[in-house]
């Protein structure tokens, strides 16, 4: 399988090194919530971080994508953050969140920043291609969720994704003074 399957960060810019392994920096596993960042330096000359918490409270992500330019002569190619979906999912956009449904069950994905949002078939033709396997591998072409930067030179994104009826907004992702891989979330 390949990325293209993923939840990931991406630029038609630049060519995806495919032998580049992403890197977990760190975990932090408790009763109440996970924390994980996770290092990508698969396009040459930047890196992109994931942090990632997962609040099992009130079943609900927070992520935030940061990607870093390594070398300052480089300049930053247009990324996006992608969402592959479940081929059974509809997607209600509105202009900072999507709310996602099934017949099971109902998400919900809204940015702290504003994005340009945009859901698409999942198509071989494009970068952002997508598709869905199943538990018995049975791979299904599914709907692709794009948020894009209205601003130029954005290269961080922080949205949260919330499960059920209860919508979760992120505001800020502040560092932590005391710790410095650490983040308060506001």
């Amino acid at each position: 399988r390949t990325r293209a399957a993923h939840n990931v960060v991406a630029t038609s810019g630049r060519t995806y090194d495919s032998d580049s392994r992403a890197t977990l920096r760190r975990c932090i596993q408790q009763d109440n919530a996970d924390f994980y960042i996770v290092d990508d330096f698969g396009y040459e000359g930047f890196k992109v971080t994931r942090y990632f918490l997962y609040l099992r409270t009130i079943d609900a992500f927070v992520v935030r994508d940061q990607v870093t330019k390594l070398n300052d002569r480089l300049m930053f190619p247009s990324f996006r953050q992608i969402w592959h979906l479940h081929p059974d999912m509809d997607a209600e956009v509105s202009s900072s969140f999507v709310e996602l449904k099934s017949s099971s069950s109902v998400a919900t994905i809204s940015w702290a920043d504003r994005s340009r949002i945009a859901v698409s078939q999942g198509n071989e033709d494009e970068f952002y291609r997508g598709w869905f396997a199943d538990r018995n591998d049975q791979i299904t072409k599914a709907k692709v969720l794009t948020a894009a930067s209205t601003r130029r030179g954005q290269v961080d994104w922080l949205c949260a994704i919330s499960v059920g009826d209860q919508v979760v907004e992120p505001v800020s992702w502040l560092p932590d003074k005391n710790d410095s891989d650490g983040y308060q979330l506001h």
